[in-house]
């Protein structure tokens, strides 16, 4: 025999008194919510705090090889910006500088 797994009710769980309009049909009270943890913490008890943070970096060595990985992704941006923005234009400059354009009387000889 095929049943089926998924009846109107397991989808819906609604009780028909709650369409009879006669009120609410579980007059328990409405649970309060639960509060939030405060801010600041981790939801176990621990607060970061700056100086929690700093300390990690600076004494823990998963902490310090984090921020230094961090770093050289910075510094590695910066140096590939600076040579894509910045270096072209440096060097046409330089470029220009020693060795400026000739004039048309320069190029002009003699006869």
């Amino acid at each position: 025999m095929n049943q089926n797994l998924f009846t109107l009710k397991s989808l819906i769980p609604i009780d028909i008194q709650m369409l009879a309009g006669e009120g609410d049909p579980n007059p328990e009270s409405t649970p309060e919510p639960t509060p939030e943890p405060a801010s600041g913490g981790d939801g176990q008890g621990a607060a970061w705090t700056l100086e929690s943070v700093q300390s990690f970096l600076n004494d823990n060595d998963e902490g310090k090889k984090w921020l230094q990985s961090i770093a050289d992704t910075r510094v590695t941006d910066a140096i590939k910006t600076y040579e894509t923005k910045t270096l072209p234009k440096k060097l046409e400059d330089e470029i220009a500088k020693r060795y400026p354009p000739e004039s048309e009387n320069q190029n002009s000889y003699a006869i």
